[in-house]
């Protein structure tokens, strides 16, 4: 199936998105929880003397990814065992589709929230918030489609994020969710058949979650000390 024929329609995309977002919301864990795996990942990512601060972030991120991407994966099997057991057992497995990718954004939202408070951005803030799942929706878009025009899309736009205003923020938010959902379904045909979609399932979230994940912290490395630095006034900007 061709992009095209996958793409939702400018119609049906805010209103499958803002289903989709309104689920994943309600399953996000709180912000204490969030901060604490950050506080977790960097006490125990151990920094060299004299190391920069950069190598550092890099090093704890990459742990905060793998952790998300490990949750990711428990989730992808879970959700594909009902394949095991044909017929009833299959069409569970299909509404399942739809409740994995859920899931999945919850860990690659989580996984994007404390890769932006990890490089110093407040995520209480609801403008930053919304920008993290903004960012994990738009990775994961470009994450699904390798090689296709929505990754030529979204791979210009990730950077530009960083200025959009709250209403824009929105608005993109929704049409990435929707795309989402619509991948979702035509993702999970593999899923239904027996034995291969348990692997399929826990094999595909881990890699995506992880390839979302190394996306996110780059962009976010490339924020804190790349384009806030060059914004800064001259005399203001690290050595």
């Amino acid at each position: 199936m061709s992009d095209q024929d996958t793409r939702p329609t400018s119609r049906t995309a805010p209103a499958d998105g803002e289903r989709l977002l309104s689920a994943v919301e309600r399953i996000i864990a709180d912000r204490a929880d969030l901060i604490a795996r950050v506080a977790e990942a960097s006490v125990v990512t151990e920094r060299i003397p004299h190391e920069p601060e950069r190598v550092w972030l890099a090093a704890v991120a990459a742990r905060l990814v793998t952790m998300h991407a490990r949750m990711a994966a428990v989730s992808g099997g879970a959700t594909a065992l009902p394949s095991l057991f044909p017929g009833v057992g299959t069409a569970i497995a299909a509404a399942g589709t739809l409740a994995d990718m859920t899931l999945v954004l919850k860990f690659e939202v989580e996984m994007a929230l404390c890769l932006t408070q990890l490089y110093g951005w407040d995520i209480e803030d609801p403008h930053e918030r919304q920008l993290a799942f903004l960012l994990a929706s738009v990775e994961t878009l470009t994450a699904h489609d390798r090689g296709s025009a929505v990754k030529h899309m979204v791979a210009t736009e990730a950077t530009a994020i960083w200025n959009y205003a709250p209403r824009q923020v929105s608005k993109a938010l929704l049409t990435a969710m929707g795309r989402l959902t619509v991948r979702s379904v035509a993702r999970g045909a593999l899923r239904l058949l027996p034995i291969v979609g348990v692997a399929v399932g826990a094999g595909v979230n881990q890699t995506l979650t992880r390839r979302v994940g190394k996306r996110c912290a780059r962009e976010l490395d490339r924020r804190r000390f790349e384009l806030t630095e060059a914004a800064a006034p001259r005399g203001d900007r690290k050595a």
